[in-house]
């Protein structure tokens, strides 16, 4: 008989543990987890309390304590599944894959639109059961299950708030599906004896800006005077802004010049930022970052960990411009 593999579930709460009535009060990992038995016929699983919130509650300051989780019982597993909320899963998720490189075993990240305690048409269930046999397999990155789809979690977005599908990724296709058998893609990076890496720091002070027609150039001004010391920009297109009457560059280049990093991002689902069109050139020599084909919530993310890492300029955008954790396709893969 095969030796089953050895898992840590870390929950921190989310829809999955609230009361189906409620939707207040949060189940404990391991009455969580005692509603589904059948786990036990997949892996040893040890249970974890990290915390037991609403996602929308998550601040950097947990992700950290999750990644320091991981690092620290890294040896005594063969693979960790974290239970979450779902909406700001993309952002815990992305954080963990910079947090902690050179992975050589897998995170899987689940959760449920639906709680657990809601006996019927639950898809929480079936989310951890598939999360537990992902987390058993030859996988070695920060993922998410959720549905019957596998992503790399720094390129998934959640693309809605009730259907039991409720992530997807644009730019990179699934790692890997769950039907009668559950497979795993090419992309996927697999299992090896690699030591994890954690660089834990952290400057949350980013701030995520959508661009919108007739948006007033001296919002970037105020996010400056405000301290924060990197701005995401979620551009048109792949990299235009106005820069026209109510032009963005010239608050750009003084943010800029006050050392504030940009990152230019697109917010289209199918997207990258490039320097094709004349804003996009503009943009770029002002010494703003294109973020490729880096998701906004992927940039905002790696942004906070290479300006706690980096110092100089050329340091944050050579970091930013280097693939940590697969967050961005390569040049001839457009």
């Amino acid at each position: 008989m095969n030796k089953k593999n050895k898992i840590l579930c870390i929950c921190t709460g989310g829809t999955i543990a609230m009361d189906s009535e409620t939707l207040s009060s949060l189940t404990l990992a391991d009455e969580l987890l005692g509603k589904v038995p059948e786990a036990k016929q997949i892996a040893d699983i040890d249970l974890y309390q990290l915390s037991n919130f609403d996602s929308v509650e998550m601040k950097p300051e947990n992700w950290v304590a999750l990644a320091e989780k991981i690092y620290d019982e890294y040896d005594n597993y063969d693979g960790f599944v974290v239970v979450h909320g779902t909406d700001t899963m993309v952002y815990t998720a992305s954080a963990v894959s910079f947090l902690i490189t050179n992975l050589g075993k897998p995170v899987i990240f689940t959760g449920s639109q639906i709680p657990l305690s809601n006996t019927f048409g639950s898809d929480a269930k079936n989310n951890l059961l598939y999360s537990f046999r992902y987390a058993s397999m030859d996988i070695a990155e920060v993922c998410i299950f959720f549905g019957n789809v596998l992503l790399r979690a720094n390129r998934a977005k959640k693309i809605s708030g009730t259907d039991i599908n409720a992530f997807s990724s644009f730019s990179l296709d699934p790692l890997g599906h769950a039907g009668v058998r559950l497979t795993l893609s090419r992309e996927c990076k697999r299992r090896g004896r690699y030591r994890p890496i954690l660089r834990k720091k952290l400057l949350p002070d980013v701030f995520l800006l959508k661009i919108y027609p007739g948006i007033n150039p001296e919002v970037i001004d105020k996010i400056t005077e405000m301290g924060y010391k990197g701005i995401v920009i979620e551009s048109f297109g792949i990299g235009n802004i106005p820069v026209g009457e109510k032009s963005l560059i010239p608050p750009i280049k003084r943010a800029i010049e006050r050392g504030v990093s940009i990152v230019v991002a697109s917010q289209c689902e199918y997207g990258y930022t490039d320097d094709l069109y004349p804003s996009g050139r503009l943009l770029k020599k002002t010494g703003a970052i294109m973020a490729n084909d880096m998701t906004p919530e992927s940039a905002l993310v790696k942004l906070m960990w290479v300006l706690g890492n980096c110092e100089t300029p050329r340091e944050i955008s050579d970091m930013m411009l280097t693939p940590i954790a697969g967050e961005f396709s390569s040049d001839d893969e457009f």
